[in-house]
């Protein structure tokens, strides 16, 4: 949940940066944020091997070691679960190279004007 909450909010923050032409001063840390959620995730689904997981009728008890963390699922809805994250991690990989190429965007935005500029001031000097 945390991932998708940061990955919306970075593409949020790209389409606004898109929309303006600017730079946006806040990019580098919602990718980090967003890094940070991904790496929790990835933390998480590490441990899915640990844990115990028995079968009862048509549930699945997954016990993660801790008396108070015993939890019963339905095995079909562990696939659902472990095809979303996939997903999720996919498409922060893709946000980040989307906020890359919209970074070396805005620098050629910016940095082409300068270069008019000088290139018509050198041109003015006698």
């Amino acid at each position: 949940m945390r991932l998708s909450f940061k990955s919306s909010t970075t593409v949020k923050e790209l389409a606004r940066t898109m929309k303006e032409m600017r730079k946006s001063s806040s990019m580098d840390d919602l990718i980090k944020d967003m890094r940070l959620a991904a790496e929790e995730l990835q933390i998480t689904l590490r441990t899915l091997p640990n844990w115990k997981i028995t079968r009862k009728a048509h549930k699945t008890s997954v016990n993660t070691g801790e008396l108070s963390n015993k939890v019963d699922l339905h095995l079909l809805e562990v696939i659902p679960l472990a095809t979303v994250t996939s997903l999720l991690m996919e498409i922060s990989i893709r946000i980040e190279q989307i906020a890359s190429a919209v970074n070396d965007l805005a620098k050629e935005v910016f940095t082409a004007p300068l270069q008019a500029k000088e290139q018509q001031h050198m041109e003015d000097i006698p």
